[in-house]
This record gives C-alpha cells, sequence and structure tokens, in this order.
C-alpha cells in the first residue's frame, strides 16, 4: 500500500534498517553515522521533515555512543530542519527532549549550548521557546504496531508524530502507519 520513500538516488527502508540494526548490535555510534547521512541527505533534496527525524535519530544514537558532541550537533539540525519544514512547536519539542537527554547524560556544556542557540535562532525568526504552545498531539483510537511495516523502525505512540487520530508518521521514513483496534 504505502512504499518506502526515496532520499536522493537510493529507497530509505534498506539505509534505515541498516542503521537500525548496527543500533541493535550495539554499534551505536556507526548508526549515528548513517542516520546523519540520510539526515544530511534528506536536507539536501529540501525534505525537511525527514531530515529532522533521521537527525533526531542520529542524535539519539551519537547519545547512547556517548558522542555528546555529535548528539548536540544533530539536535541542532534537527531543531533547524523542524523550524525549515515551518514545525516551530516540534521544534521545541525536539530541542526540549534533546536538552534533557543531553544534561542527564552528563553534557551540560553541550547542553547549555544547543539551548542557547536554538534561542538565537528562534529569535530570528521571532519566536522564544516560551512563545510556542506545545504542539497538542491528536488522541490516538487503537495502537500502533511495534514497527513501521516499511522499514521496520521501531514506533513507540509516545514519541510519535500523529498525523491524526488514526495514523502516525514514522520517525525513520516518513510513512503514515495505522493504528489497529
Amino acid at each position: 500500500m504505502f512504499r518506502a520513500r526515496r532520499i536522493g538516488r537510493g529507497v530509505v527502508g534498506p539505509r534505515v534498517r541498516h542503521a537500525l540494526r548496527l543500533l541493535a548490535d550495539g554499534r551505536c555510534a556507526d548508526a549515528g553515522e548513517q542516520f546523519g547521512q540520510l539526515a544530511d541527505r534528506a536536507r539536501d533534496n529540501g525534505d525537511h521533515l525527514r531530515s529532522a527525524h533521521l537527525a533526531e535519530q542520529a542524535a539519539r544514537a551519537f547519545l547512547e555512543a556517548g558522542a555528546g558532541d555529535k548528539a548536540a550537533f544533530r539536535a541542532r539540525q534537527a531543531v533547524q530542519q523542524f523550524i525549515a519544514g515551518r514545525r516551530p512547536a516540534r521544534a521545541v519539542r525536539a530541542l526540549r527532549s534533546a536538552i534533557m537527554a543531553l544534561r542527564s547524560g552528563g553534557f551540560q556544556a553541550q547542553a547549555a549550548a544547543l539551548e542557547q542557540d536554538a534561542q538565537a535562532r528562534m529569535a530570528e525568526i521571532g519566536l522564544s521557546l516560551d512563545s510556542i504552545p506545545a504542539e497538542p498531539a491528536p488522541q490516538p483510537r487503537g495502537h500502533l504496531p511495534p514497527a513501521c511495516p516499511h522499514c521496520g523502525g521501531p514506533l513507540r505512540a509516545d514519541e510519535a508524530d500523529w498525523i491524526d487520530a488514526a495514523s502516525a508518521e514514522c520517525p525513520y521514513c516518513g510513512s503514515a502507519v495505522q493504528t489497529r483496534p
């Protein structure tokens, strides 16, 4: 029904699956690099939201690997791409989550620098962190499957970007995933 979306010259699904395998094998830094490459390719092709989601995954992988500077770099990219994709509320949610994760991982300086940079960028477009309310999520009807049927990426209802009450966007490949009763 849905097909894996293309980024550049390849299908996202296999590359995402490869990055997920790297994560499962405990090769978090390699997974971060893979997600980062996919995020860069999406950005270069003007797909801001896909780039943002993939950059978030890269940041999480780098954080798992203990690479605070790389995690902060990719979190910054995610925030910038959410803003470029006209999703400032989602950018704020990503920023708050990244700052909290960096701090809990012991990367205080990176968290502070990320927050300061993001506030400056938002001020450039007339926004502030406090001026953007949390993005309300639709009340889901049913449950998401445990993995995306298109790329195999794990899905969590509390981390999903809900399209409507019956579908959410996969944070790995961008496919719409339908809930199950």
